[in-house]
């Protein structure tokens, strides 16, 4: 399908930008990750799109990708969130998450969104990555909670990156400590460094460290 007068071309956003964040990429993050994020998220996910493909054709459906909301909980309150942060706490437990995954990988899955709330409020995050190092997560989060120890741990796992936001986009909403460590925190994350570039070129208000 061509693109119409106005229909936006998003090569036409990343064109310009993925020399530099290639450059940037390779300088900043640990090269065991990118090799990690390179194999499960990129040759592992192109594999399960084409197994994809081939069982849509026997009228099997089932998605190459899967998003899961661990947790209703949140420490922010942010405006256009579907999250009920004021219902009572619930999440998937361990062992169904571990369940899904397992089953999951079973129809050729190794690429899956982490949702809450917030999922580092989940107690047992870093234990499912851990628990499938041939995966790979994103996780959307607001970042409050990665902290050095967290961040060491995600680095340790390697399979992991994180996708932060703003909430409504308000830039107060984080404090400078918690931007300083966004950016000390790329080196495990190669999804940080591709997020700030779209961004960037997309939205300009939106700063770097994001």
């Amino acid at each position: 399908m061509r693109n119409g007068p106005h229909q936006p071309r998003m090569i036409g956003v990343f064109e310009p930008m993925l020399p530099s964040l290639a450059y940037r990429m390779v300088r900043t993050v640990d090269a065991r990750l990118l090799w990690k994020f390179s194999y499960n998220f990129g040759f592992k996910g192109m594999l399960s799109v084409q197994r994809f493909k081939r069982e849509l054709k026997k009228g099997k459906v089932f998605p190459p990708f899967l998003y899961i909301s661990i947790i209703n909980s949140c420490n922010l309150r942010c405006q256009g969130c579907w999250v009920d942060v004021a219902a009572p706490q619930a999440m998937i437990s361990f062992e169904d998450l571990n369940r899904l995954v397992v089953n999951a990988k079973k129809h050729g899955n190794t690429f899956f969104g982490i949702l809450g709330g917030e999922p580092f409020m989940h107690p047992d995050l870093i234990r499912l990555l851990e628990a499938h190092p041939d995966c790979y997560f994103q996780i959307f989060t607001n970042g409050h909670f990665i902290t050095d120890e967290v961040a060491a741990k995600l680095r340790r796992a390697g399979n992991a990156g994180a996708r932060q936001h703003r909430g409504s986009g308000n830039r107060k909403r984080y404090s400078p400590r918690t931007q300083a460590r966004a950016q000390s925190h790329r080196q495990w994350s190669p999804g940080l460094h591709a997020k700030s570039y779209y961004h960037r070129r997309r939205h300009q208000r939106v700063p770097e460290q994001f």
